[in-house]
């Protein structure tokens, strides 16, 4: 039996240790007012701490990881195909598929034409572009697991049912992938000249127009209300989250981010419209090209893409 001294020094260290523990958790919780004696234009600006209050830096950052191929072979897939997408806007730029003034069009932010807005920039090197992509791929992911049963952090923003619509066929067409990966035809060939090779590549193609138009369709999100009810504006807050230093990211850190958003979005966007020109939707690109700029990627728009090139300025 404890004596009366011993029995008190016991409930003090529980008491101390009780109180360590909750002040470990607090540490690990976003506050929207974590040092009030500290004013941040940069976080008043995004408004981050007021959309994640109460969520833990290590949940949210989950949410924007990039795939884990061996447990997430879907969202692997789902980047894969955002490679080959950008890749082939690549390649339409090199082929003149849209042309100078096109591109000079889509790469400025402002509504009236100028005769010095120079031609899209593409001439980056592999290791941007990997960057480049990677952002985009995690919005991709990120959007995915957010309306997964499971997911435990539940943020503001929702996806429209266009969006839905694009993300199930996209799901529908990557679980066919995986699929046939299963029965033997991987992404490397397997069945080379067979009928299980010229599937897969109708697969893949399928899959990639799905993606496309899905992340054209984040990019054209009217925001009227909550901006965060956009899943580009909710993932750029996910995205400035540092789990290991238990803070959101300044402004320098975050800037190149903003920059491969609004790279990939432009080539994103001249890819749909080649890829509608070709289908015969539209007899040029620059038919619905214009139209595409107008609405969601310009300075004054209503979209996402304008809320960051604001944070970028």
């Amino acid at each position: 039996m404890l004596s009366e001294a011993d029995y008190i020094r016991t409930q003090v260290d529980e008491a101390l240790e009780k109180d360590e523990q909750e002040e470990r958790a607090q540490e690990n919780v976003i506050l929207e007012n974590a040092a009030p004696t500290e004013v941040s234009p940069w976080l008043e600006m995004t408004r981050w701490p007021k959309y994640l209050q109460g969520h833990s830096f290590n949940d949210v950052a989950l949410l924007a990881l990039p795939a884990e191929p061996s447990s997430e072979p879907l969202l692997a897939g789902f980047s894969s195909s955002l490679d080959r997408i950008v890749e082939e806007a690549h390649r339409s730029i090199r082929d003149d598929k849209v042309n100078v003034f096109d591109q000079a069009r889509i790469d400025s932010f402002i509504q009236r034409r100028r005769a010095f807005d120079r031609p899209l920039l593409t001439k980056l090197r592999d290791s941007t572009y990997r960057n480049y992509k990677q952002a985009f791929k995690r919005l991709v992911c990120f959007a995915y697991r957010t309306i997964q049963p499971e997911n435990r952090v539940a943020l503001a923003h929702r996806l429209t049912a266009s969006q839905l619509g694009h993300l199930d066929r996209m799901v529908d067409v990557g679980e066919e992938m995986i699929g046939l990966k299963q029965d033997g035809v991987g992404e490397g060939g397997g069945d080379v000249g067979g009928g299980s090779e010229i599937v897969r590549q109708r697969l893949e193609s399928r899959l990639d127009r799905a993606c496309l138009y899905f992340c054209i369709a984040l990019l054209d999100h009217t925001l009227k209300g909550d901006l965060f009810e956009s899943t580009v504006v909710g993932f750029l807050a996910a995205l400035a989250v540092d789990p290991e230093k238990k803070i959101l990211r300044d402004a320098s850190s975050f800037t190149s981010n903003l920059s491969a958003f609004v790279k990939i979005s432009q080539m994103l966007v001249i890819q749909m419209s080649v890829l509608m020109a070709e289908e015969g939707q539209i007899e040029h690109p620059a038919d619905v090209l214009d139209e595409m700029r107008d609405r969601f990627m310009i300075h004054g728009s209503r979209s996402p893409f304008n809320w960051v090139l604001r944070l970028r300025a």
